[in-house]
């Protein structure tokens, strides 16, 4: 079986689970707590996941999404190379993992054997649901530790007591709040949580594709640079200043398009939601001195039509975006905001 009919089966899975933790109708519960993540987020108390009803809407909607989002990442960071240097057998931290998003994610799209896992929420219900989950897809898996802890605490509250190979953080900067207000912040956490890596190990961050928090990731990257322990390793290498930040009218985030299973599908249409494309804005940072020659663009943009031709948008080596006419890219390849293109001799580009 292929990791893409893991991953499918996995959220099939999991929305049965979710559907059978409580008996309010999921549709209903799911256009409650999309209410509560955006109108009222504000007003949000910290342990709404204490009611089943959110629980269920939460595993039933939003964690199916995270973690394909996460998994089709890993795979795109994978195909890159990005990823050379982990481990067959790794140990995994996924920090704000709610029910496991980030390890369900890794574990369907690696398979990896004898992995060490730990993930940290400050939900205790929605880690035990997790927890409960996991083990009925992945019996096998013995080291895993759930930690419930506020990740703003210190980190001796919640952090591993051996270093890792992997630290997963996704969906958290953004609970810090304003992305510039917050800066000093968001630094001093990933200072802290960098020192958890083992040598060569990675850092990843993810959040969501809407223009504050991907701008935001922007800003950190330009002024944080990885502090005293990391170096860049995607999307972007090269750049000085990323020109997608807080004062341009564009944002940097990378698309997917997947297939969803029937039952996750057909919630997806009765609530009258978008199916695809999955976004997300991330960065990649590995605890190494080691410097790594860049070559090629990352797609910034999906094609648009523009003066009667197919444009697509690019961030190159300079401070600034370039256009790519469409019919220079070679093959039948889906052009696709994130991936990654090189240019050829004859000025043609291939996506990699």
């Amino acid at each position: 079986m292929s990791w893409q009919d893991r991953l499918s089966d996995l959220i099939s899975d999991l929305y049965e689970f979710a559907a059978a933790q409580c008996a309010a109708p999921l549709v209903a519960s799911v256009e409650e707590l999309s209410h509560e993540f955006n109108d009222l987020r504000r007003f949000r108390r910290e342990d709404y996941f204490a009611k089943a009803r959110a629980r269920s809407a939460y595993l039933g909607y939003f964690a199916p999404k995270n973690v394909v989002r996460m998994a089709l990442l890993l795979d795109l960071l994978q195909e890159e190379g990005k990823l050379a240097d982990l481990p067959d057998s790794p140990s995994v931290l996924d920090l704000g993992s709610g029910p496991l998003v980030g390890l369900l994610a890794f574990h369907a799209r690696f398979a990896p054997s004898a992995p060490r896992y730990m993930a940290v929420d400050q939900s205790r219900q929605m880690l035990k649901a997790g927890r409960q989950f996991f083990a009925q897809q992945f019996p096998e898996t013995e080291r895993l530790k759930t930690v419930s802890g506020n990740l703003k605490a210190p980190s001796k509250s919640w952090g591993p007591r051996e270093p890792v190979d992997l630290i997963l953080v996704g969906n958290v900067l953004n609970e810090f709040g304003d992305p510039k207000k917050s800066l000093e912040v968001r630094k001093a956490f990933l200072e802290r949580t960098s020192r958890f890596l083992k040598p060569n190990g990675y850092l990843l961050l993810v959040e969501p594709a809407q223009r504050v928090a991907s701008q935001g990731l922007s800003h950190l990257r330009d002024e944080w640079r990885g502090g005293k322990f990391l170096e860049l390793r995607a999307p972007c290498v090269a750049l000085a200043k990323c020109p997608m930040g807080p004062q341009s009218k564009n944002w940097c985030h990378t698309s997917f398009h997947w297939r969803h299973p029937a039952n996750l599908f057909q919630l997806i249409q009765k609530l009258g939601f978008q199916a695809n494309p999955l976004s997300l804005s991330y960065s990649l940072w590995q605890k190494s001195s080691r410097k790594i020659a860049t070559s090629g663009v990352r797609l910034v943009s999906n094609p648009v039509n523009r003066n009667r031709k197919t444009e697509v948008m690019a961030c190159g080596e300079t401070n600034e975006l370039i256009s790519i006419n469409a019919k220079n890219i070679e093959g039948n390849v889906s052009i696709a905001r994130g991936r990654l293109a090189t240019q050829n001799k004859d000025s043609s580009w291939k996506i990699i």
